[in-house]
């Protein structure tokens, strides 16, 4: 069977694993593997931009890596991903809310655990900002 190159997981499977290996060796190794788990993060999110949990994940990957690759503005990157995957995730809400007007409970994509943790690197990030 073949593998689609369209399809996003393959990319964020990929990221996974070398994020996985950056976390478990040092030096320049580290640096290598971070910097091809963000290429393939990257990867599935053009081939998925509006996933709020790509979003999430290139995000955290730019926040846990974004100075050990010697990105200038991980730090915006990182808050304009986290950003946009709230966005998103409202939007769907929203949209869920017209649809179904009379349900109390609106389901959400994303977990309230991952949510509120996003809000914190959101805060941090803009906290970082304002001190820098």
């Amino acid at each position: 069977m073949e593998r689609d190159p369209a399809n996003y997981v393959y990319y964020l499977h990929i990221s996974e694993v070398y994020q996985a290996a950056a976390g478990a060796t040092e030096g320049e190794f580290k640096q290598e593997y971070a910097e091809n788990a963000r290429q393939y993060g990257e990867k599935a999110l053009q081939r998925y931009p509006i996933k709020s949990e790509i979003l999430i994940y290139v995000g955290e990957l730019l926040t846990e890596y974004g100075e050990l690759l010697n990105r200038d503005n991980w730090r915006q990157e990182a808050l304009e991903l986290f950003e946009k995957a709230l966005a998103g995730e409202q939007k769907f809400r929203d949209q869920q809310q017209k649809m179904y007007p009379h349900r109390d409970d609106i389901t959400s994509r994303l977990s309230d655990d991952l949510i509120q943790k996003t809000r914190e690197r959101i805060s941090k990030l803009r906290k970082k900002d304002k001190t820098d």
